[in-house]
């Protein structure tokens, strides 16, 4: 057999609003067809990075190329005229597209305007068809939860497609366009990957070579029509394959095993014939020219799914080994990037540059410091709690016990501002100018702002790298709000290990080599005794025990000890002394702090009642 493809790209798409690397992030796995290998898994943190891969893999292809997106690529039938769409002439698919890439913006740092892109929409359509947003975000036009569902009038979009009704009979469980936020959505995907398939699309140094399927090409066979070196963009489900063929792949991370699994079966389908039959499903012939018009002109379809509505599932290929999902060792395959503390090490004992030893496995509750600490116990943790006393996360918790939202930011440079006017925040500045700043006792004294940026290299940078980890939740903890922390860390675990990661500090520069902090590992420490005493049982690690003893040890004169330490004497030499004072103020604030899309929030006072909590922070 002759295969159409010389390389299969499977993309993982995510809509984060900031860089992010790890579970729920982006991954893209490229498959050469002809020997089966994965010739590259990579992670990038941002869509500005993945698209530069994807242009990359294009510029470089010498035969066609396969791109398949996890999202759909198509809205439900009579979306393009509810949102007046321009451009009447065009097909309906062509103007949701041109629409999307007009209204959307999306920086190098992810921050987007997604949220405010679907109440627009909606504005057009009269009628709240997107739904789902945090509640920072909701406003007339866009709610936190589905509404109640509307009589639709004549040529209204309805809830779903063609393809996904179909599955759904079927007893499968895609989600609907509309749905931006929470388990399942993809409209979020949606609003911010078509821009940038569009943008490859019309890239003039491409010359025309990258089509969209159906819309361009129709439900029919490729081969025949396309170039020797066209580019094929195509929607794909990478959870279509059985979840024990996916789980066989040596990954800890699902999306990027699904990527894999994904892409070595359709290289596989292409290399037996099958994959081309997949272009023309029965559309036609099982629903008729009507559904296969509209397909084409504007909902799209899922390679790799019938007209019935079921994953085209060939046992020939997986029970004669054509997919060994078995074999992983990715020896060729490219599985870092320019950043040596986010190195993902796929194969074997090593995982997010980490040895299985230094990982904790076996421990409920966990302790390290800086960055390659928090690589090595966080990505399976169910809580990570960064730790930065002198200055960062205790400022953090003194934002937020008055009301305060602070939105962490790695840099402190000229980027800050421009970061702080796009997120209609203050930016704390240098205590000398008299104006807000990472130093908690001109937080507490001045007036408190809504919306709050803290640029740190430390503390703001492995906040925003935990979730990048697979962290799912990521709280701020200092002493000053060690039990609130604790109580919501346990509350939010759900069973899994609660990580506490002492942010440290550098020798000579920001980034020089880690100077772990005995405030830092204090700090851990008052936060780890606090979750001992809630669960007496709960399995500690050596080093969460070592935290533990060292924050018992300086409990009675905390602020002496703080200050005398090596980073509480640079910052008495800057001026800094009550910062210290603040810091050492134990159990000072009821208030914890969660990070939730980027920004660190304010949770409670939490009270003792498990049923309140959960009554009062389901939103979380």
């Amino acid at each position: 057999m002759v295969a159409v493809f010389a390389q299969i790209v499977i993309v993982d798409w995510s809509a984060s609003a900031v860089p992010k690397r790890g579970a729920d992030s982006i991954w893209i796995a490229c498959v050469d067809v002809a020997t089966g290998d994965v010739a590259e898994l990579t992670n990038p943190s941002t869509r500005r990075e993945a698209r530069q891969q994807l242009a990359r893999i294009i510029a470089t292809s010498s035969g066609r190329v396969l791109i398949g997106a996890d999202f759909p690529m198509g809205p439900p039938t009579g979306s393009a005229a509810a949102i007046r769409a321009d451009g009447e002439s065009l097909p309906p698919w062509t103007r949701v597209w041109r629409a999307l890439s007009e209204l959307v913006s999306d920086d190098n740092c992810n921050c987007n305007n997604r949220f405010a892109v679907a109440a627009e929409l909606n504005r057009r359509m009269g009628r709240l068809r997107y739904w789902g947003t945090p509640a920072s975000s909701s406003g007339e036009w866009l709610t936190v939860k589905k509404p109640p569902l509307q009589a639709d009038s004549e040529g209204s979009p309805g809830e779903f497609r063609m393809v996904e009704r179909l599955l759904r009979t079927a007893r499968h469980r895609p989600f609907s366009w509309w749905q931006l936020y929470g388990a399942g959505s993809v409209g979020s995907q949606v609003i911010t990957g078509i821009p940038v398939l569009e943008s490859l699309r019309n890239d003039p140094s491409f010359g025309g070579r990258v089509v969209l399927w159906p819309f361009e090409t129709g439900l029919r066979d490729p081969l025949g029509a396309l170039a020797p070196d066209a580019v094929v963009i195509a929607e794909v489900w990478p959870s279509m394959l059985p979840t024990a063929l996916i789980d066989r792949v040596d990954q800890p991370i699902k999306d990027a095993r699904q990527v894999v699994t994904l892409g070595e079966y359709f290289a596989s389908a292409d290399r037996s014939g099958s994959l081309a039959d997949w272009f023309a499903p029965a559309v036609t012939r099982d629903l008729g020219n009507d559904v296969a018009a509209v397909v084409v002109a504007e909902e799209g379809w899922v390679l790799g799914v019938s007209a019935a509505g079921e994953p085209i599932i060939d046992a020939r290929l997986l029970e004669s080994g054509a997919v060994d999902a078995g074999r992983h060792d990715f020896a060729g395959a490219v599985v870092s990037d320019r950043h040596p503390t986010s190195t993902l090490a796929i194969a074997g004992a090593v995982r997010d540059g980490a040895p299985e030893f230094a990982r904790q496995s076996e421990f409920g509750v966990r302790f390290e410091c800086g960055p390659e600490g928090l690589a090595a116990i966080a990505p399976d943790a169910g809580v990570v709690v960064i730790v930065d006393i002198l200055r960062f996360t205790t400022a953090v918790s003194v934002a937020v016990q008055r009301g305060t939202v602070v939105l962490p930011y790695r840099w402190n440079d000229a980027s800050a501002a421009e970061f702080a006017q796009r997120h209609h925040a203050v930016l704390a500045g240098l205590r000398e100018h008299g104006s807000l700043s990472l130093s908690p006792t001109d937080l507490l004294q001045m007036e408190p702002v809504e919306r709050l940026v803290l640029p740190s290299p430390n503390g703001s940078a492995m906040s925003l790298d935990a979730r990048g980890r697979g962290a799912r939740n990521v709280l701020a903890g200092s002493l000053r709000n060690a039990s609130a922390t604790a109580r919501l860390a346990r509350h939010l675990a759900g069973g899994h290990p609660i990580a506490v990661v002492a942010c440290g500090e550098r020798w000579g520069c920001s980034d020089g080599p880690l100077r772990p902090s005995l405030e830092d590992a204090i700090g851990a420490g008052a936060i780890i005794n606090a979750l001992r005493a809630l669960d007496p049982g709960c399995n500690l690690s050596p080093e969460a025990r070592g935290a533990a003893a060292m924050f018992t040890d300086a409990q009675d004169d905390l602020f002496e000890v703080l200050a005398a330490c090596a980073s509480g004497r640079e910052l008495v030499a800057r001026g800094g002394r009550d910062d210290i004072a603040a810091a050492a103020e134990f159990d000072a604030s009821p208030v914890a702090a969660k990070l939730v899309d980027g920004r660190y929030e304010p949770v409670g006072p939490l009270a003792y009642d498990q049923h309140k909590l959960v009554k009062e922070f389901d939103h979380l």
